[in-house]
């Protein structure tokens, strides 16, 4: 049983970096997760933590729209290829759900998998668009971004600063996490997708705001609402 969790604990890490910058990982992360669910067979406990998601009800719905779709549809290799492409947004939940994370440690762990390969591939891309441009074939900034779409990456860079933030766990740890929070927003700012400041912004005002209802502070939370309204 212990190894079928660090098993688990693996494939979501693997997963974690994969998302980021390489899409072996992901469907390698996948494919192991989904076999060392098989392996440990406690499949009556999977199917009742799948029962009880409402995500996860929501999500097995939405598949089977598209699968119902096909008995109109003339077009059927876009149609099982669209499916086919799917199937990876229900395996992963199913992994994740089936046997959920229940130590926040493990969870820190998986988080900070993440947000590590953020920084690292970060620095990796900014490193060869300023210092060894010959080596690539530039044409502008967005091929700045080697290991993913620079949209996508700019979404996920977005996503890494409140992960940092909530990652860390006291005021001490805070001054260790600026300065890779201060290298995040001067990479989005580097970059220059605007989609990655939108979600910057968008994803910043949502955590604020979350803490805010999560510690009550209700004239803090109405105060912040005015602002943005007036600000829009």
């Amino acid at each position: 049983i212990l190894f079928h969790h660090y098993a688990h604990l693996f494939v979501l890490c693997l997963f974690a970096i994969g998302i980021v910058c390489s899409k072996f990982l992901m469907s390698m992360s996948i494919l192991l997760g989904l076999l060392n669910l098989i392996v440990e067979g406690n499949f009556k406990e999977y199917f009742q933590n799948l029962k009880q998601n409402k995500f996860f009800l929501l999500l097995l719905l939405f598949f089977i729209l598209h699968l119902l779709a096909m008995t109109w549809s003339d077009n059927w290799d876009y149609g099982l290829n669209d499916l086919r492409r799917k199937l990876s947004l229900l395996a992963v939940p199913i992994i994740v759900i089936s046997k959920p994370i229940s130590v926040r440690t493990n969870y820190k762990i998986i988080l900070l998998c993440f947000v590590a390969t953020l920084i690292i591939t970060s620095l990796i891309n900014a490193s060869a668009y300023f210092y060894f441009q010959e080596h690539f074939q530039y044409k502008d900034l967005r091929d700045m971004s080697l290991f993913n779409s620079h949209i996508r990456y700019a979404i996920m860079i977005s996503i890494g600063i409140p992960i940092l933030l909530e990652i860390n766990g006291s005021r001490k740890g805070l001054y260790f996490i600026i300065p890779f929070i201060a290298w995040l927003l001067f990479y989005t700012f580097l970059s220059q997708v605007l989609t990655g400041l939108i979600s910057l912004f968008t994803v910043l005002i949502a955590y604020i705001l979350y803490r805010l209802i999560i510690e009550k502070k209700i004239k803090s939370l109405w105060f912040l609402i005015l602002s943005c309204s007036l600000g829009i």
